[in-house]
């Protein structure tokens, strides 16, 4: 009896062991395709430059300049609930432009690794996006003073 309990434990423990082993390799390969797709995503990236233009900066600052404006338009009305909920939604705007500025920075970034632009033109666009950026940082500062936000 004792002889078959230990026979049982031992196949139960080497059937554990196949099973996390193939978990493991299944996890492997996972990592594995992620990664390979994000060398693919890097390599097509460098391929084809994006064109971090003057129209592409032109849209940024009118977009800054949007949100800037409604951002000073923006004053508490209501219940605290009711102005946090305002605050947010406006902040979320401007993290959201933010966000798509520093994206271009980044392309930017590898456009001038790659050699597709100067070194001239990737520092007037990244001072210029830093500009931009640096906006909408005082529109946000704006708005947690005007609410009383401590950030």
């Amino acid at each position: 009896m004792g002889k078959w309990m230990m026979i049982g434990a031992m196949s139960c423990l080497f059937l554990t062991a196949c099973s996390t082993q193939a978990d493991n390799d299944t996890e492997v390969q996972q990592l594995k395709v992620e990664n390979d797709t994000s060398q693919k995503e890097g390599a097509q990236l460098q391929q084809e430059p994006h064109k971090n233009d003057t129209k592409q900066t032109q849209d940024f600052k009118n977009e800054v300049t949007s949100i800037v404006e409604k951002a000073n338009n923006t004053k508490p009305v209501g219940a605290k609930e009711d102005n946090l909920n305002t605050y947010l939604a406006a902040k979320k705007e401007i993290d959201q432009l933010d966000d798509k500025i520093d994206l271009s920075d980044d392309q930017l970034e590898a456009d001038f690794h790659a050699g597709t632009i100067t070194v001239e033109q990737y520092q007037i666009q990244e001072r210029e996006q830093d500009i931009l950026e640096d906006q909408l940082e005082q529109a946000e500062n704006v708005l947690e003073a005007r609410f009383g936000i401590n950030d």
